[in-house]
């Protein structure tokens, strides 16, 4: 099982021999933006009011991980949290319950080996979304300011000193 939890910058790993093994990357997770916190904030409250539960204010900082994903090469993914983008108007989905997010955090990755090592966090650009992931290569969908999008892939490559 992998989880993460609120506050430090790590994942956990728990194995079927009771083994934990915490994978870490530096930094800490971003604080929400002030347009950004009151949003998601009357989500959150909407949330609460539907599930009979009471209002609770957002946490200071974000989680530090949205998803976590293993790819082909047995690596693990985390979607880390970075600053947040205000989604277009015109890409919002229409709902009459008010619960749809108008915020996404820009796409930021960290790569874990599969003996736990931290390879490398990959920062993307506004336009640009992940589809797959394998090791050392992205396969990313880019979009251009007419709404254009292009299939791309990017081969990472790693910083070897002791390589010559």
């Amino acid at each position: 099982a992998l989880t993460t939890v609120p506050g430090p910058n790590r994942l956990y790993r728990y194995a079927r021999d009771a083994r934990v093994v915490a994978m870490e990357w530096p930094g800490r997770p971003p604080a929400y933006g002030p347009d950004e916190r009151r949003e998601i904030q009357e989500v959150e409250d909407r949330m609460s009011q539907l599930l009979g539960k009471a209002p609770a204010p957002l946490p200071e900082r974000k989680e530090p991980s949205h998803r976590i994903l293993t790819d082909s090469a047995q690596w693990i993914w985390a979607q880390l949290s970075s600053d947040g983008i205000r989604i277009p108007d015109d890409e919002l989905p229409k709902d009459e319950m008010g619960l749809t997010l108008r915020w996404r955090d820009r796409e930021r990755w960290a790569a874990f080996d599969r003996e736990h090592a931290l390879r490398f966090i990959v920062d993307l650009p506004p336009n640009v979304t992940i589809v797959d992931r394998a090791g050392y290569r992205l396969l990313g969908v880019e979009t251009d300011r007419d709404g254009m999008q292009s299939l791309v892939e990017w081969r990472i490559v790693p910083d070897r000193p002791d390589k010559r």
